[in-house]
């Protein structure tokens, strides 16, 4: 009876706003993991211990809508043909050991914002197609006809892309590719042969005009 009358009159306190009942809880309540819910405090409850924001002024949140937008160059470009420039190029060996020069393209989502695709000239007969296609298109037709082409030859190249989806495989997402270029807008050497010579495994010639796709082996991926 004694309990009952306790919470009683507790309750009668806390309706008239005097105390806030959740800082007479005993401790029974707090070791059971107790939580008061924040609608009841907000209601009917008069904290008397100070807030900790009094006297503090806190201005309106602010931000750029525009932040809004997908963050750049990790959205699918969709299919199509696009304005392309060499940001970075870097010649690096393929894990087939092929000279090759890595490329980094920036062009423009459809929705207005900088994106970017990767794309790979392998120094190999079957894909020599693909390097002299970009040389046409980024006016690098001597450094393609002397046969050596620099990844510092390659920065500033602009060009048109037609760009694809490529399916993801082994376990990775799908991702955009470079299916084609087009003109738009004793001591180690620098840069990767456009010209290799033709090795015994080759089966085919291979020209511009009709190029044969990459194999999964002479690409870095």
């Amino acid at each position: 009876m004694e309990h009952a009358h306790k919470v009683n009159n507790r309750s009668r306190r806390a309706a008239n706003g005097k105390v806030d009942v959740f800082d007479e809880l005993d401790n029974s309540h707090t070791e059971r993991g107790y939580q008061p819910r924040a609608e009841n405090r907000g209601q009917f409850c008069h904290s008397t211990q100070p807030s900790p924001f009094t006297g503090v002024t806190i201005d309106a949140m602010e931000f750029n809508p525009s932040d809004s937008a997908p963050r750049s160059g990790f959205e699918l470009l969709p299919a199509g043909e696009y304005d392309v420039e060499v940001i970075e190029a870097e010649e690096r060996t393929s894990q087939k050991g092929n000279q090759m020069i890595a490329l980094t393209l920036q062009t423009r989502h459809p929705d207005g914002y900088d994106s970017r695709v990767w794309d790979f000239l392998v120094s190999v007969p079957a894909a020599v197609f693909k390097i002299k296609m970009f040389c046409e298109a980024a006016g690098l037709q001597k450094q393609f006809e002397g046969g050596r082409l620099t990844a510092e030859d390659c920065v500033g190249g602009k060009a048109v892309a037609i760009i694809i989806i490529e399916d993801g495989r082994e376990g990775f997402s799908d991702r955009n590719s470079i299916q084609e270029y087009r003109t738009g807008g004793g001591t180690a050497i620098g840069g990767i042969s456009t010209q290799p010579a033709v090795t015994s495994h080759a089966t085919a010639e291979v020209t511009a005009s009709t190029p044969l796709p990459v194999t999964e082996e002479d690409i870095p991926f």
